[in-house]
């Protein structure tokens, strides 16, 4: 996945922002309290929605912006040369959740339910996983640079979930062990059968 723009209208303590990524975007630099822990949200909340912020609903939008005023964060990115724009606002006074996801200038995804599951597919992420491996906040990296080198590959393992993925093969692994011996036990099985059955054959043809 590669973000190419951003734009951001009353979300947090951004008013408006309309960012182009020309290269790959390496780090965010800035002053405490600037926004750059808001721009990374804003990213993850148009994807993932409420979730994937920090806080509840009612402090995402600017507490500047009028309670009529829409809060909107567009993000558009390309996965294998496929373009793609996610748009969610929360509008009027009820701050009412809106998402449309396009793939070019289609509409492939509409409402908060079937693009959290368009995006996770799309993704094959997560709004945690996301959070942790393709954004990495500054809280993560100054924990990684803290560890001795013998702990850091268990943080990295742990930010980007890899953990889970070595249990789940191990796991995996575990169940084609327990399936190849019962398909050996079964294949055994059928072989003495087969033995039987020549000789209740033979008995016949003595006897009949």
């Amino acid at each position: 996945m590669r973000i190419h723009k951003l734009k951001i209208h009353n979300f947090r303590v951004i008013k408006d922002a309309d960012l182009t990524f020309e290269d790959q975007v390496i780090c965010i630099i800035g002053k405490n309290g600037h926004g750059k822990s808001s721009l990374i949200e804003a990213i993850a909340w148009a994807l993932y929605g409420n979730q994937a912020s920090r806080t509840s609903k009612d402090e995402i939008k600017s507490t500047f912006a009028d309670k009529t005023d829409t809060c909107e964060v567009s993000v558009s990115f390309s996965i294998n040369s496929e373009n793609y724009r996610v748009v969610r606002r929360l509008s009027g006074k009820s701050d009412k959740a809106e998402v449309e996801l396009y793939r070019g200038d289609s509409s492939e995804s509409v409402g908060v339910n079937e693009t959290k599951n368009y995006v996770g597919n799309l993704l094959g992420l997560d709004w945690k996983g996301f959070l942790s491996s393709f954004l990495a906040r500054q809280s993560e990296l100054s924990a990684l640079s803290d560890l001795p080198p013998s702990k850091r590959k268990d943080h990295i393992s742990g930010m980007l979930g890899i953990e889970k993925l070595d249990k789940a093969i191990i796991k995996i692994k575990g169940e084609n062990s327990a399936l190849s011996k019962n398909i050996n036990y079964l294949t055994n099985m059928l072989g003495q059968k087969s033995t039987v059955e020549e000789i209740i054959n033979d008995l016949q043809k003595q006897f009949l």
